[in-house]
């Protein structure tokens, strides 16, 4: 996990929870996140920041990572493999404007997520779409 400043930590936290409420049929899922250092829920061990939970079995679906401008680095990488890993659906969102580093990093590493998309949260409301 990437050493935040506050207030990308704050930013980053924020994303987590607006992706959380927007990119997903709630009619289908529980949503679980894991903002900042908190442990809400687990996959095997790793703490993706949004997990989510078919509702009529309550298997894990999805497991999505959410990057700011600071985290899309090497650093993460390894993270990245592990969720891609876990053999449930893998989303990496990576802010607008990261998507061709986001894409060179998973390439260079052989990670190929379920879906890349990049965010940008304008006013309060996020606004998504793939690489």
């Amino acid at each position: 996990m990437a050493q935040r400043l506050k207030k990308q930590s704050t930013e980053h936290d924020e994303a987590i929870r607006l992706l959380a409420q927007s990119e997903f049929d709630l009619s289908r899922y529980d949503i679980r996140t894991n903002p900042g250092k908190e442990h809400n829920h687990e996959i095997d061990g790793q703490w993706p920041d949004i997990v989510a939970l078919e509702r009529r079995t309550h298997t894990v679906y999805i497991a999505a990572e959410v990057e700011t401008f600071d985290s899309v680095t090497p650093q993460e990488v390894s993270q990245w493999q592990d969720y891609a890993s876990l053999g449930h659906h893998f989303i990496l969102y990576v802010p607008l404007g990261s998507c061709s580093k986001a894409q060179q990093l998973c390439s260079a590493a052989g990670i190929k997520p379920d879906e890349l998309k990049w965010y940008s949260v304008v006013g309060g409301i996020v606004l998504t779409d793939f690489c």
